[in-house]
């Protein structure tokens, strides 16, 4: 966790395994969740939006960079292929951009959660730490 202070009372966590998904979102069930994701080509991403899609209520997926990075438009199709409302996705260049928005939308009350890959992780606290964000990693 981080300490974020009043303006922006968020956290970044970050799951590895697929139950971990399913357990953070069990555990807020009684606010907005709001989803910043990247996620490489190679990884099941059909599965992991199906593990997680009941328990995130908007998705702000974004492309990630290099040679195994999926594309935002690319993972929609996954997302949107294992029921994830198309509604409620939106999608963007890169993760800075997702999360830039999705902190914009969010209420006091409200839940950001990244996920999909170490890129998309470190993406997000590489721009949370520009904003002035003290980002801790919670093993």
């Amino acid at each position: 966790m981080g300490n974020f202070g009043n303006k922006w009372n968020k956290f970044v966590q970050i799951f590895i395994e697929k139950n971990g998904y399913v357990k953070v979102v069990q555990g807020l069930q009684n606010t907005l969740l709001i989803a910043v994701v990247g996620m490489l080509k190679d990884k099941d991403r059909f599965h992991v939006a199906g593990i997680v899609k009941d328990g995130i209520d908007e998705w702000r997926i974004a492309s990630l960079t290099g040679p195994r990075a999926s594309t935002a438009d690319d993972l929609e199709k996954e997302f949107l292929r294992a029921g994830v409302p198309a509604e409620h996705v939106r999608n963007f260049e890169n993760i800075p951009f997702a999360l830039e928005f999705a902190r914009g939308e969010a209420s006091h009350a409200d839940r950001i959660i990244v996920f999909g890959s170490f890129v998309t992780v470190s993406a997000a606290i590489e721009a949370l730490r520009k904003d002035g964000f003290q980002v801790d990693i919670v093993p």
